[in-house]
């Protein structure tokens, strides 16, 4: 017997495409913004997607995996010089959590949606 999605997944899903949304908008005057505004876009979009459609969560496993893998490429220079009490502290800091929340979101959730009707 194959389940639905239970509320507070959905909840969750909706609480994170708001919340990366709100992490688009603070990151339109960066610099290079373009890659950044990429990835917290597709991370809003399959997360708000995801408690309606069970294909979006085949996509989601994906796209959460390229997250991962581009953000880490993004980051590539940080990582090194990143200690433990910087990820609140600094914007790097705060921008490695933001990107890893959306990766493991999009994988887990993702592997999750797929194991329901």
């Amino acid at each position: 017997m194959v389940k639905g999605v239970p509320g507070w997944f959905q909840v969750m899903a909706y609480v994170l495409a708001v919340g990366f949304c709100v992490w688009i908008g603070l990151h339109l005057r960066d610099h290079n913004p373009l890659p950044w505004i990429a990835i917290y876009t597709v991370a809003a979009i399959v997360s708000a997607l995801l408690p309606s459609h069970r294909a979006v969560g085949f996509v989601g496993l994906a796209l959460g995996i390229a997250i991962g893998g581009g953000g880490a490429y993004l980051l590539r220079d940080v990582f090194p010089v990143l200690q433990p009490d910087d990820l609140l502290a600094t914007t790097s800091g705060r921008e490695v959590i933001a990107l890893s929340l959306a990766g493991v979101w999009l994988v887990l959730g993702s592997a999750f949606r797929t194991q329901r009707a």
